[in-house]
């Protein structure tokens, strides 16, 4: 059907795209481990610095928190004294008192909603973080492992001569009965 050295060219293209499949294929898996590698590294980072941005609004939440109770506290001892200085007492003391906790009360709700809103972006941050390293991964190409048969009959196919075709067609209806 064919000669001795259309046959070992045949067989060395085989090995040969063969190998190049598998180099191929390696390849691929290697790459798409680094890229997985760097992903998880990234996210790692922008975790870290997404965590140190929580405590650092945490640690400043807190401090106004602080400074707002002892404001609110220096203010009612400001108008306690200075009504005992003035001789005055009763409702109206007492309403200065009420007012002072109001304003406390209206600047601490401010302070929390802001809170809220900063800690939200945080997480809405993570969550973009996360959502970039599972994109990075799922856009990795998947490693396409050779297949022998099909790269010998791709091989097959390109050095079959019109006699080796014709010759092989007559053994095919002489076996098959087509």
């Amino acid at each position: 059907m064919c000669t001795p050295t259309a046959a070992v060219s045949s067989g060395l293209q085989i090995g040969s795209a063969y190998a190049q499949g598998q180099a191929n294929a390696r390849m691929t898996g290697i790459r798409n481990q680094a890229a997985t590698a760097s992903a998880t590294s990234a996210l790692a980072i922008d975790q870290a610095i997404l965590l140190r941005q929580t405590r650092e609004q945490a640690d400043r939440f807190s401090q106004r928190s602080v400074d707002r109770g002892r404001a609110a506290m220096e203010m009612a001892s400001q108008a306690t004294v200075s009504a005992g200085e003035g001789n005055v007492s009763g409702n109206s003391v007492r309403a200065q008192q009420r007012a002072i906790k109001f304003k406390e009360g209206e600047i601490k709700t401010r302070d929390d909603k802001s809170y809220e809103s900063v800690m939200a972006s945080i997480r809405d941050q993570n969550t973009k973080a996360i959502n970039r390293m599972v994109a990075r991964m799922n856009s990795l190409p998947t490693p396409q492992t050779p297949n022998l048969l099909a790269t010998a009959i791709n091989i097959g196919a390109g050095n079959m001569t019109g006699q080796a075709a014709e010759s092989f067609d007559g053994w095919f209806e002489d076996t098959f009965g087509a």
